[in-house]
């Protein structure tokens, strides 16, 4: 296939992703409980429309074992995939779980 036919295929995908994932609370259901294993709380929806609905500068603060990072790490795919163009800073008090952050980020992809 020649590449301006797999670019163009591409888009395609990219755009029915955005089509099928146009509100952030079906894909962090389906990531959840498809790539992650579990499925979502009420508290963990709530963080998620939090997320999308919220104001531009926000904090996220709930009880440990909550799926902060997690839910961050799905958000900050679900916004890539509607703004390609978007750029994501992970920053943590460690190297170790900001890298995991990333390597949660990659795998959703």
């Amino acid at each position: 296939m020649q590449p301006a036919i797999q670019a163009l295929d591409r888009w395609d995908h990219l755009e029915a992703l955005q089509n099928e994932y146009a509100e952030f609370q079906p894909f962090l259901i389906d990531c959840m409980e498809d790539l992650m294993g579990f499925t979502g709380t009420d508290i963990q929806v709530d963080i998620g429309n939090f997320l999308q609905h919220g104001p531009q500068y926000l904090m996220i603060q709930a009880q440990r074992s909550q799926a902060k990072s997690s839910i961050v790490a799905i958000f900050s795919v679900w916004c890539l995939i509607h703004d390609p163009k978007y750029r994501v800073l992970i920053i943590s008090a460690g190297s170790d779980v900001a890298l995991e952050i990333a390597n949660w980020v990659i795998q959703i992809i």
